[in-house]
């Protein structure tokens, strides 16, 4: 778990989930607002990435964020069919040679 009050824990947390469920992430991007909720006194930032992998495994990597980060919404997730040759695949856990590419935009609150 990360730390509470360091949203680059978060980050590197995203990675190792990623890491775990075969995910391969690219294009991480932070946009961070500077100003506080004023209800709350909170932080916010928005992190966008790409991924690819299996569907399942994707899905259980954006439930296992939700689960293990506080304050995290996922705010969008598309996705697009991609093909890849056996050895990426194979490197990826994917059976087939067949992934998807997903792009993702989260945000999430911090003290």
């Amino acid at each position: 778990m990360p730390n509470r009050n360091n949203y680059e824990d978060y980050l590197a947390h995203i990675i190792k989930l990623a890491d775990n469920k075969n995910i391969i992430i690219s294009g991480l991007s932070i946009l961070e607002n500077q100003k506080k909720d004023n209800n709350y006194g909170l932080n916010s930032i928005k992190i966008s990435f790409s991924a690819s992998g299996g569907y399942s495994n994707f899905i259980s990597f954006l439930e296992d964020i939700e689960r293990s980060i506080p304050f995290t919404q996922v705010e969008s997730v598309t996705a697009a069919s991609g093909k890849r040759d056996k050895k990426t695949a194979g490197s990826a856990g994917i059976v087939g040679g067949s992934i998807i590419d997903f792009s993702a935009e989260l945000s999430f609150n911090y003290y």
